[in-house]
């Protein structure tokens, strides 16, 4: 703001965007960011009545369409930065630089905040990818992750329609060979359910946990009971 603030008011800058003050300049800076000043432009002039008016027009609206394309307006706004005698007024308001810029200042000055605003969006991209990698593998420490679990409790449900939460030892091999992998066992296999020794309850019904931890113990060869696997494994 002290170097830019009173620079001339062309290009990107006007009374509303400026280096004037803190506010209007992160509103100058956030607005050339997302290329919003540029398309504000065009639509401006556009609206004025002025389209195809005059043969000044095409060399206008090349101007705006390069301004659009170049670095979101990036251009706009070092024009006025960078301008030197005798395009500026050097004794303009009794200021050090006048109404003038600072070429070697601005360019540092933009070089360096490009760089940092495109640190910032990678980082925030690296941090989105590192976060869903580490909920995979927090799914995988089990062995299992939860996309399995929801298939099994799909086919569970059109065997077990009313959420009793058993089904008939009559349906367990229809329900086992409906499975996709890594749970399903196709037929035959007898010989894979009586190894599971599934506790039969009352009416020759099966719990579906005691037959989703069969299916998980074939599958890993071991289950330990952690506070993940209970809360993942829920009928």
């Amino acid at each position: 703001m002290a170097v830019f603030g009173h620079v001339q008011r062309k290009g990107a800058l006007d009374d509303l965007v400026n280096f004037e003050t803190f506010g209007s300049s992160m509103m100058l800076l956030f607005s050339v960011n997302f290329g919003h000043h540029s398309s504000h432009s065009a639509r401006d002039f556009e609206s004025s009545g002025r389209r195809d008016s005059g043969p000044g027009w095409s060399e206008v609206r090349k101007d705006i369409h390069s301004g659009l394309i170049t670095s979101a307006g990036w251009n706009d706004v070092l024009d006025p930065l960078m301008s030197q005698p005798p395009e500026c007024d050097i004794n303009y308001m009794n200021q050090p630089n006048g109404n003038c810029g600072h070429p070697i200042i601005a360019i540092v000055f933009f070089v360096s905040f490009i760089i940092i605003n495109f640190m910032i969006v990678i980082n925030m991209y690296i941090a989105v990818i590192l976060e869903n990698f580490n909920q995979a593998h927090k799914e995988e420490e089990i062995g299992i992750v939860e996309d399995d679990l929801e298939m099994f409790y799909v086919r569970w449900s059109k065997y077990d329609p009313h959420a009793t939460q058993f089904i008939n030892f009559s349906q367990l091999s229809d329900f086992i060979a409906s499975l996709d992998a890594p749970f399903g066992i196709p037929k035959p296999n007898t010989v894979a359910l009586v190894s599971f020794d599934l506790p039969i309850a009352k009416g020759d019904k099966i719990h579906c946990l005691d037959i989703l931890h069969a299916l998980t113990k074939h599958v890993l060869g071991h289950v330990e009971e952690t506070e993940e696997f209970k809360r993942v494994s829920i009928c």
